[in-house]
């Protein structure tokens, strides 16, 4: 194996064999003496460095458990919206007049129970659809807040809310109907009875008709008897209680 050594002198690079390893050599250059050194092998070449890995420490036995990532919430689809209930509230004014008008008498709870199952129901199912509702007490309380809640939150024209007015005012004239048909029904036995305990007649009364509505719970009306005649009364209802007066002729 070659020994390459340079003069200290003059730089002169020298190539000399292994076998003159230890020996003192003069530079054929400059004469000056170069104490030839042993050669040592060249160390073996290193085999290339692996790249690092992060280091990891091993999990705490007292660190607690991981917590699973929750999933995303999925989006639920907004279906249309189902105005059936709706308008069944709608006509809830209509439905109970003519109910109170065929039974006779009013009936308040029929009216409560009515807008109760119709909002209640209408807010279930918008809910189910994925839609904003009011709260159906809203229904029970007072009817157009509720329709108006329902519209804005639906972000629709107030229509339910302006045909409720105008059901609620057919409901208003179909209820003075009914009380007018109360007070005649409740005048005929009373005209009957001053005819034949008053007057001393024996005719009946089969029909009373309210023909003016005079205020202050007065009214004008007109009484037929079972004889063909009519006659003319007066009407006055004092809380649960009617007074008939006829006059005399």
């Amino acid at each position: 194996m070659a020994i390459v050594i340079v003069c200290p002198d003059c730089k002169t690079r020298l190539t000399l064999g292994d076998d003159r390893a230890g020996e003192t050599f003069e530079c054929p250059r400059c004469d000056t003496a170069i104490s030839i050194p042993f050669s040592t092998p060249s160390p073996p070449a290193l085999p290339p460095a692996l790249p690092l890995s992060p280091y990891t420490p091993p999990p705490s036995p007292y660190a607690p458990p991981p917590v699973p990532a929750s999933p995303s919430p999925v989006p639920r689809a907004i279906g249309p919206a189902d105005d059936t209930w709706a308008w069944a509230l709608v006509a809830v004014p209509v439905v109970g007049a003519v109910a109170e008008l065929l039974a006779g008498r009013f009936l308040i709870l029929l009216f409560l129970i009515l807008n109760a199952g119709c909002a209640f129901t209408d807010e279930r199912r918008l809910r189910a659809a994925g839609h904003r509702a009011p709260n159906g007490w809203w229904a029970v309380l007072l009817v157009p807040v509720y329709l108006w809640k329902r519209a804005t939150l639906l972000q629709r024209p107030k229509l339910h809310f302006g045909v409720w007015i105008v059901s609620f005012a057919v409901s208003i004239g179909l209820a003075f109907v009914l009380e007018s048909r109360t007070l005649q029904d409740a005048a005929r036995p009373v005209v009957t009875e001053i005819i034949r305990e008053q007057l001393g007649g024996s005719a009946k009364c089969i029909r009373v008709r309210i023909t003016d509505d005079i205020g202050g719970g007065y009214y004008k009306a007109v009484a037929t008897l079972d004889n063909g005649n009519d006659i003319r009364i007066l009407i006055e209802a004092r809380g649960d209680m009617i007074y008939v007066t006829i006059p005399r002729r």
